[in-house]
């Protein structure tokens, strides 16, 4: 894989991301049962507003909300076809728990990426290849206390890499 292809295949993941109609609903609505809400019809319109190609800032929005960052680690030029994707789940600690469809508590960064792993499972993406997901682990932020973070590291493992 060339320098070239980080910026589309990037784009390719974010909307592979965004085709999982439960993780856009979560992270869409900012309300305690997020997966009994309505379909949300252009989960696309997400990108650049709650959905990231970049890390997070430290600087968290004043609502009470959630947002999907999804960018590379550090990118080793000479093996750039095992790139790092970082997806890393920042909410306000008022949305940590939710509610299932069954009614079940639930935390909901935990379910985000959940749903992340079982949209890449055992799929290649175009010029991506295959996601092979490696750890999670959650923090807090000293910037924003009242926002929680959970980062899911995966290994991007490129066709012909």
């Amino acid at each position: 894989m060339k320098l070239d292809t980080l910026s589309e295949n990037l784009i390719l993941i974010v909307n592979k991301t965004l085709e999982n109609q439960d993780l856009v609903k979560m992270v869409y609505y900012n309300v305690t049962s997020p997966l009994s809400q309505p379909v949300v019809e252009n989960p696309k319109t997400l990108f650049m507003n709650k959905v990231f190609p970049y890390q997070y800032t430290g600087v968290a929005t004043k609502e009470v909300e959630t947002q999907l960052m999804i960018y590379y680690g550090n990118t080793d030029i000479d093996h750039i076809e095992s790139t790092p994707v970082i997806f890393d789940v920042v909410l306000h600690k008022d949305l940590y728990l939710m509610k299932g469809l069954d009614n079940k508590s639930l935390l909901r960064p935990y379910e985000i990426c959940n749903r992340i792993t079982k949209q890449f499972d055992g799929v290649s993406i175009g010029t991506v290849g295959r996601l092979n997901f490696k750890t999670a682990f959650p923090f807090g932020l000293d910037s924003q206390p009242d926002y929680k973070m959970l980062r899911l590291l995966a290994k991007m493992m490129t066709i012909g890499g």
